[in-house]
């Protein structure tokens, strides 16, 4: 998985996201907690490496500094990466709460970024004060920072404007203003061109190279799997990929019509996007990747049913 497909995928989960807010079944707690759970992984590991660098710099010769610094770099690229799922994830999940007058998903949803939070800080504090670290060595991780902050307050425009959650964003002004742009388009991708704008600039803005190896890939994989297995069945048609919004809210219409209680349990709604959560969480992410990216280049075509 590459460092921009992570970022696709996040992006992908941003526009369908009114199938996760407005169902009337949270996710599962097992998804919830799986999700969870690999961010709390993946930020002890960070933390951990970026904690240890300022001390391991300092006493190495100049020599061994470079191998040092080869280990680290990888960290605060994964930190900035994966803070833009987290912000953009973590206000779905606590405007879906919302919505449906529960407490589930936030608190986890909340916890997991305070987590990120705090391996930002590290992070910053090592770019700004980090023994031996030149501006060369930092600029570009900079740029990355800065580009990653505004794709999200982007992806999060339509969220903060609708349900407010301001605490998400970087700059709530600008997400504000990107989430009037995307919702007097229109919220479904198929009746608009806007989305289809956005991720044309993020295909061309955001290099298409290996993801950072610091954590093991497997984590971001089951990041990727724990969210789209939030989504509710009535999201997806048989093989998996995704329904425009409109259609999706015509069948959660039909099947809840009688009323949620008639339902069975949360885990066994689950299928057929539990196919593609496994698919996602095994050697075959290229191919579930290609199914839902070529599946919403199609649907983003003008006037698409």
């Amino acid at each position: 998985m590459t460092l921009r497909q992570f970022i696709e995928l996040t992006a992908l989960a941003s526009i369908y996201s009114p199938h996760v807010i407005e169902s009337p079944v949270s996710p599962s707690r097992e998804v919830l907690t799986r999700y969870w759970g690999c961010f709390k992984a993946a930020q002890r590991a960070w933390i951990g490496r970026l904690a240890a660098y300022p001390g391991e710099a300092s006493a190495a010769s100049p020599r061994e500094r470079p191998s040092i610094w080869e280990r680290t770099e990888p960290v605060l690229v994964e930190v900035f990466v994966t803070e833009l799922t987290a912000r953009v994830w973590g206000a779905i999940l606590t405007a879906g709460d919302r919505v449906r007058g529960v407490c589930e998903g936030e608190p986890l949803a909340r916890n997991a970024l305070i987590g990120q939070l705090e391996a930002r800080q590290l992070a910053l504090r090592l770019m700004v004060n980090g023994p031996h670290v030149s501006l060369d060595q930092i600029a570009t991780l900079d740029r990355l920072r800065r580009k990653l902050e505004r794709w999200t307050d982007l992806l999060l425009g339509h969220v903060i404007k609708r349900y407010g959650l301001t605490d998400f964003a970087f700059d709530a002004d600008r997400s504000h203003d990107f989430g009037e742009d995307q919702l007097q388009s229109g919220d479904d991708p198929q009746r608009t061109q806007i989305w289809d704008l956005y991720l044309l600039g993020l295909h061309a803005g955001i290099p298409d190279t290996p993801a950072p190896t610091f954590v093991a890939e497997s984590v971001r994989k089951e990041i990727i799997a724990s969210i789209f297995a939030a989504f509710p069945p009535t999201a997806f048609v048989d093989d998996g990929t995704l329904k425009s919004i409109r259609l999706g809210r015509i069948t959660r219409d039909a099947i809840f019509r009688e009323g949620p209680p008639e339902l069975a349990a949360p885990e066994t709604l689950l299928p057929p996007l539990a196919a593609a959560a496994k698919v996602v969480a095994t050697s075959e992410t290229e191919t579930f990747y290609s199914k839902v990216t070529s599946r919403a280049k199609s649907i983003y075509r003008p006037g698409a049913d």
